[in-house]
């Protein structure tokens, strides 16, 4: 992920116990896994898609996704100009 998408929208970071045989029977260790999830600009893009979608035509699928990345576009820019007026 980068600046161009926006970085991370959902991260998630995961706690599980795993057995660890060589502390002794029955003993348990921690590890942590980190998943970034979707970039921002992939949740927009599924957004906007999601709603040109609900208008209940499949028709011009290609050309819902294109006009589905340009919303997504539009509105990292916007992010983008956001967070300059508002330091």
């Amino acid at each position: 992920m980068s600046e161009k998408d926006g970085g991370p929208a959902y991260p998630v970071e995961i706690t599980e116990r795993v057995p660890a045989p060589e502390f002794g029977e029955g003993m348990y260790d921690k590890r942590t896994v980190r998943y970034p999830g979707l970039s921002i600009r992939q949740y927009y893009k599924a957004q906007a898609l999601a709603g040109l979608l609900a208008t209940g035509s499949a028709e011009g699928a290609k050309y819902m996704v294109n006009v589905a990345s340009a919303h997504a576009d539009l509105m990292l820019a916007e992010d983008a100009e956001h967070a300059k007026t508002a330091k």
